[in-house]
């Protein structure tokens, strides 16, 4: 009785691994748009990244446009005013902090280093590295979603040394 109870057991574990191991992909049945958004402007951790790169994968074709007009225009004005009130938000908030320096443990040049920097610089900064993001995150969204124009666009940017894209088009040609 003991024997069959652990061979049913045993049983029943192999036939249950396979399905605790399949975690369901949460972007497959997102809507279009929903998919293509939360690609160019994801923040994933390692397993969402790879159900979010076979979600692009599958829906390449439908989403090939979407992320050629990203490459080309960069992110949306509104997420590039959200991201400069964002950041202006924050500049104030770092500022305000910067009152104490006493409870933050910095020393006299970091204090004139941090007071130094300029808003409209942080916020400029800001702005401009989302927009990098954004457009990085097409480029390699032009290559996951296959077709031959991401392909070519992603291999002309890593020939292209003055791109500022350069790095990342070889990184996504390296990573094939």
């Amino acid at each position: 009785m003991n024997i069959r109870n652990t061979v049913l057991t045993i049983c029943l574990l192999f036939l249950t691994i396979p399905t605790l191991a399949q975690e369901p992909n949460r972007f497959i049945n997102l809507p279009l748009e929903v998919l293509a958004d939360t690609w160019l402007t994801r923040n994933c951790g390692i397993d969402e990244e790879s159900q979010l790169e076979i979600a692009v994968a599958r829906r390449g074709q439908a989403l090939q446009a979407i992320f050629l007009d990203a490459w080309r225009e960069g992110a949306p004005a509104e997420k590039l005013r959200v991201t400069r009130v964002a950041a202006t938000d924050r500049f104030q908030r770092n500022r305000a902090l910067l009152e104490d320096p006493e409870s933050l443990g910095l020393g006299e040049a970091d204090l004139a280093r941090f007071k130094a920097r300029s808003e409209e610089g942080f916020v400029t900064r800001s702005v401009d590295n989302y927009d990098f993001g954004y457009r990085s995150q097409a480029l390699r969204g032009l290559y996951f979603a296959g077709g031959d124009v991401g392909r070519e666009i992603v291999e002309a940017t890593a020939a292209d040394g003055q791109s500022p894209f350069n790095s990342i088009a070889r990184l996504v040609l390296e990573d094939e």
